[in-house]
């Protein structure tokens, strides 16, 4: 088997530790994906993007689909 490295490991930097504000910057992109933007509300999971929005706020026949 052969393998083309695009980059070498020894030269490799290491990852930046995550920081209070990167973290704060996760968790708002986490719980966009879980806002509703027709009714607002969090819910505990993330919203399907085939839906666009929350299965309670979808049409029932794309539901259905």
């Amino acid at each position: 088997m052969r393998a083309a490295y695009l980059y070498r490991l020894d030269l490799a930097a290491p990852v930046r530790p995550m920081t209070p504000g990167r973290w704060r910057a996760v968790h708002a992109m986490l719980r966009a994906r879980r806002t509703c933007p027709l009714c607002q509300v969090t819910h505990p999971y993330v919203i399907p993007t085939s839906l666009g929005c929350c299965p309670g706020c979808a049409d029932p026949v794309a539901l259905a689909a």
